[in-house]
């Protein structure tokens, strides 16, 4: 780059080698973010507990929850909740091993 600088060369674009290394920076970036929702799944399970305990117990069959979902994140009465279908990830098996697979 200085070499064309010094002979007034006018680049107009750069073509680096250095794709790999933005590729890992980024699978890294995925990798620690699952790793932490991984370390934090019974934290996860007891608040989706704590804050929607309505659900704890919910059937799903072909993955459609034998409840309708809602999504408030208040009760009528104004306490907090977690919504339906953040529980139902929080609580769903398959969604842990799938991102313990990753």
């Amino acid at each position: 780059m200085d070499d064309a600088q010094n002979k007034k060369v006018n680049i107009n674009a750069f073509v680096s080698d250095s794709a790999g290394e933005y590729v890992a920076a980024r699978w890294n970036s995925y990798y620690f973010c699952f790793y932490s929702i991984l370390k934090t799944q019974a934290t996860l399970k007891f608040l989706s507990a704590k804050f929607n305990p309505e659900c704890a117990n919910i059937i799903h069959t072909n993955g459609i929850p034998n409840i309708e979902v809602d999504k408030r994140s208040k009760r009528s009465n104004g306490e907090h909740k977690l919504p339906d279908d953040i529980t139902d990830s929080i609580n769903n098996s398959k969604f842990w091993a799938m991102l313990f697979s990753l």
